[in-house]
């Protein structure tokens, strides 16, 4: 076999090997690295001054620890999927570990918590039930349903959404949960690196995946999309992705783009909320923008303007203040023709200023738990949320 390391980027060799073992009944193992920032301290752009060096540096650790019969294909900065045709799944989990752990060590030391390295590793056999061709989305899709317990374990739930106007639950709203040494995060919190972790296009994967097996619905569904420099960078694939969903008979789907919204370039999200249309569905923004930014944004075709309380509370905000918050951001687009949306409200004299306000759709746990499945549509007066 000739080397498969030295170009980290030939998607259709290293599928072509992957699916030429899987039929020859080869065994073998593969698995997924996946660098994963945790804590950079308070000067961002210092650490993201830092990230090309990371990742040249990781690159050149594993281009010198695989093998000539290895195989290596970078999905996006900081992740990597692995190829072991002669190690089983034991031993492709060995290497693989040394691999992540001299990468760890080599950047930043044994006692840095600032980067993690985390590892999936499973054997060839979980791909023979497949009868197309293997693909890295099939790889994924596997390594997400078996993900090993070294592995980052991301999964989505639903949220009940309840207008205030109409007295009712009205849809869901989907939410990234991550367990994490016996605690439940939610949202981006569950993205240890901030606004530019990889780990976000492993987030959108998953809340794209609930939003398929969610079927045909008839209410709205909510599904955020964390934009960053590592997700949401390719227009066409946004379209294909979105469209397989709205493709499925959900035509009451809204993408909710989260993450650094606000610091995106004006083209980029111009682009992206285009894609998003082309593939039939509506744009929500979560953002506390600035008039002009607000405009922007509608002009481009932004229907839902969202705020999120749990984000606010954990910026150390007080319920004054976040009450001031409201007011200011009503203020700011009135007469925009937003649809203004208030997410994980944890007391009801909130949602009942937003309200009084213009705030209209409203979820956390004064509305209704999180649940594995769509909430149904069912009145709920506001009675039940005020009391």
């Amino acid at each position: 076999m000739m080397p498969s390391t030295t170009n980290l980027n030939e998607r259709a060799r290293f599928e072509g090997l992957v699916d030429a073992l899987v039929k020859s009944g080869d065994s073998g193992s593969f698995g997924k690295l996946h660098l994963v920032t945790i804590d950079h301290g308070n000067d961002e752009a210092v650490w993201q001054s830092r990230l090309p060096k990371i990742l040249i540096l990781a690159e050149r650790i594993l281009r010198s620890r695989l093998s000539n019969e290895d195989a290596c294909l970078q999905l996006d900065p900081g992740q990597y999927m692995l190829l072991f045709p002669k190690l089983n799944e034991a031993e492709g989990m060995v290497k693989a570990n040394a691999i992540a752990r001299e990468i760890r060590e080599r950047l930043f030391g044994k006692d840095d918590a600032a980067l993690d390295v985390t590892v999936q590793l499973l054997p060839l056999s979980r791909l023979r039930s497949r009868e197309a061709a293997t693909s890295t989305e099939t790889m994924e899709a596997v390594l997400s349903c078996h993900a090993t317990e070294s592995g980052i374990r991301l999964n989505a739930v639903f949220q009940p959404i309840w207008d205030a106007k109409e007295q009712m639950v009205i849809g869901n709203r989907l939410r990234i949960h991550r367990h994490f040494n016996k605690h439940d995060i939610f949202g981006t919190a569950a993205l240890f690196g901030g606004a530019n972790d990889p780990l976000a296009a492993d987030a959108n994967r998953i809340l794209q995946g609930a939003a398929l097996r969610a079927g045909h619905l008839q209410a709205p569904l909510f599904l955020p999309q964390l934009i960053n420099d590592y997700s949401m960078t390719d227009e066409a694939r946004i379209t294909e992705e979105i469209g397989h969903i709205t493709a499925g008979g959900n035509g009451k789907l809204v993408v909710e783009l989260c993450g650094p919204v606000g610091s995106i370039g004006h083209p980029r999200l111009r682009n992206v909320i285009s894609a998003i249309k082309a593939a039939k569905a509506q744009v929500a923004v979560q953002t506390m923008p600035d008039i002009e930014t607000a405009k922007f944004l509608r002009d481009c075709g932004a229907s839902f303007l969202c705020l999120n309380e749990a984000q606010m509370m954990l910026a150390g905000l007080t319920p004054s203040a976040i009450l001031a918050l409201f007011t200011v951001t009503t203020h700011e687009v009135q007469g925009l023709g937003y649809h203004l949306c208030l997410w994980n409200s944890t007391i009801s004299q909130e949602v009942k200023r937003a309200a009084s306000l213009g705030f209209r759709l409203f979820t956390g746990s004064v509305i209704g738990p999180n649940g594995t499945r769509p909430s149904p549509s069912s009145p709920k007066a506001t009675s039940q949320i005020y009391s």
